[in-house]
């Protein structure tokens, strides 16, 4: 390969990607993933028992020009030395000669929008054509994410709450509203994670 992968940083992933950019590229590979199409191969390990895990996923379509393996972890010890316990990378690979041509060092951020987006959308397809109330049970980077994600729709009244005393958030202290919105309710305690490295 020529001239070498493309680096993109966490600054720059944030700056260009929001939770609106993907809603509609996550909606259309769920159906060709429905419909048999591609593959999602998953690979979980945890080197830090339950203080730290680390997911290997991949993803590749048919007739795309590229497909990517991301590298998502959860390390408490980050937490505890001032960051974000979760981190992550992407890398971008040539689907025809199999070369790197893209390192995307996300810190999680693409997985978050990603998860707001996929949340979203199934949201979107249950809810009845005249809801006007949200309810989300959870108060950590997705409560947030995914009321964001869904407020263009139809959504006029959010209730959910951010941070707990245990594990407080960054930048997720108190309630927030959406705009034209109002906080119904909010609470402070939030499900305390698994001690546990099987799915549940």
């Amino acid at each position: 390969m020529i001239g070498g992968p493309a680096y993109f940083g966490p600054q720059e992933i944030r700056s260009t990607v929001g939770y609106r950019d993907v809603l509609e590229p996550v909606a259309a590979a769920l159906r060709d993933y429905s419909r048999g199409l591609g593959d999602s191969p998953v690979a979980v390990f945890a080197p830090a028992g339950p203080e730290g895990d680390v997911h290997v996923k991949s993803a590749w379509l048919p007739g795309r020009q590229v497909f990517t393996v991301k590298v998502a972890s959860w390390f408490q010890e980050r937490a505890r030395r001032g960051g974000t316990p979760a981190s992550g990378v992407i890398a971008v690979f040539d689907a025809t000669t199999g070369d790197l041509r893209a390192l995307l060092d996300d810190e999680h951020h693409l997985s978050d929008v990603r998860t707001a987006a996929a949340g979203a959308l199934g949201a979107r397809m249950m809810a009845r054509p005249d809801s006007r109330v949200l309810g989300v049970i959870g108060a950590g980077t997705q409560a947030y994410l995914q009321t964001r994600s869904l407020w263009p729709t139809n959504s006029r009244c959010a209730r959910y709450a951010c941070g707990d005393g245990a594990r407080p958030m960054p930048n997720r202290s108190r309630p927030r509203c959406m705009p034209g919105g109002r906080i119904c309710a909010s609470s402070a305690w939030t499900a305390p994670r698994p001690r546990s490295t099987a799915p549940t």
